[in-house]
């Protein structure tokens, strides 16, 4: 028993000396490591007091601070021009890191805003089916404005009349519709709100007259730039003598778009050409071709057929005798169809062949030889 008691606590302290030895190395590699000095930092910008959703980045709203690098997030701004015109995409608080996530590129922003002019603002007119025009507006129409105000003497309304406030002014937006849908074409929009693009001072009006009175959105032409002189409309005017519309004004077409001059101009240098063509045809007239000889013809006489031939002078001269043919037949069956077409004068016809043929086939002119163009 004492000899198992010896070498169990021989076992016992080999084990304790190898874990100490083992403890020891690990401690002295620890120490060997050279540890992050904590006075090292990185320069970052960070809000200077709470900045607003698409709120630009200027100096007036930021600032740099020097935080340790252990402490720095993913994705701070350390550098200027990271965040030149810049804005932000949602709120940051006062020492709140910027951080690119939460940043815009300006020229990123496809908002309503981005389409204001310098110098503009965007008021709301409340409406309805009537005073939007029957819900025939679309954004980027023209429309005028006018108020109907009620008798109150108490301001200065001595009576109910209806007034112009505003001429020419574009539509902004219909409801939250602010460009026109390509695939709606020019379906109407049955409207709840109207955003015109005014001044400052007649977005006053705008909301002065939409506190006093009804306002109505009038639909205009786009290419009707005039300004109508008009004094307003009172009750006295309204049952006054009736006024008569201009049918002509009515009737009036609408401007062409630039491609029907040039069709205009087509068309017009084309009756041009025609024109000319014509007068050339006319001052110019058609001549008949002159046919130079000799000719051949061919004369019956008794039972012979002769060719004569006469030359560019007119002089002729006999070729030949060509044969004989049947004369009876031949004048015989002239004479039948002749008689057929005009029965009242085949006696007359026959006459004439029987005095003035000669048996030759033709009749020669009146005080011509017979016997002229034998030889």
């Amino acid at each position: 028993m004492r000899s198992k008691s010896i070498i169990l606590l021989a076992l016992a302290l080999g084990c304790g000396l190898v874990a100490s030895i083992g403890i020891s190395q690990v401690m002295e590699r620890r120490q060997q490591q050279t540890p992050v000095n904590p006075g090292e930092t990185e320069v970052i910008f960070v809000a200077l007091h709470d900045i607003n959703p698409n709120e630009p980045i200027t100096a007036q709203n930021i600032k740099t601070e020097e935080w340790p690098k252990s402490k720095v997030p993913t994705g701070a701004i350390t550098k200027l021009d990271e965040i030149e015109n810049m804005r932000t995409r949602q709120k940051i608080f006062q020492g709140e890191p910027l951080l690119l996530g939460k940043l815009i590129d300006a020229n990123e922003i496809t908002g309503a805003s981005k389409g204001i002019p310098k110098g503009y603002r965007v008021v709301a007119v409340r409406v309805d089916a009537v005073s939007s025009t029957g819900s025939l507006i679309l954004p980027g129409d023209r429309v005028d404005l006018l108020v109907y105000l009620t008798r109150n003497p108490a301001h200065d309304i001595p009576e109910s009349q209806t007034r112009t406030v505003l001429q020419d002014v574009k539509v902004f937006a219909v409801d939250a519709a602010f460009q026109r849908d390509p695939g709606d074409g020019e379906a109407a929009m049955a409207a709840k709100t109207i955003s015109l693009l005014v001044t400052p001072q007649q977005a006053e009006k705008v909301t002065l007259a939409s506190e006093m009175g009804s306002v109505r959105l009038i639909l205009r032409n786009d290419s009707d730039g005039d300004v109508a002189e008009t004094d307003g409309t009172q009750a006295s005017d309204v049952l006054g003598t009736a006024s008569a519309s201009d049918r002509d004004a009515e009737t009036k077409k609408v401007e062409a778009p630039q491609q029907a001059p040039a069709a205009s101009k087509i068309g017009d240098a084309t009756k041009s050409l025609l024109d000319f063509i014509k007068e050339r045809q006319k001052a110019q007239p058609v001549v008949a071709p002159v046919v130079q000889g000799p000719w051949k013809i061919k004369l019956l006489k008794g039972g012979q057929v002769e060719e004569v031939s006469i030359d560019s002078e007119g002089v002729p001269q006999v070729l030949g005798s060509a044969g004989n043919i049947d004369t009876s037949t031949t004048f015989n069956s002239a004479n039948s169809a002749n008689s057929s077409q005009d029965p009242d004068n085949s006696s007359q016809d026959t006459n004439q062949d029987s005095t003035t043929d000669d048996g030759s086939g033709f009749s020669p002119d009146p005080g011509t030889p017979s016997d002229s163009l034998q030889e």
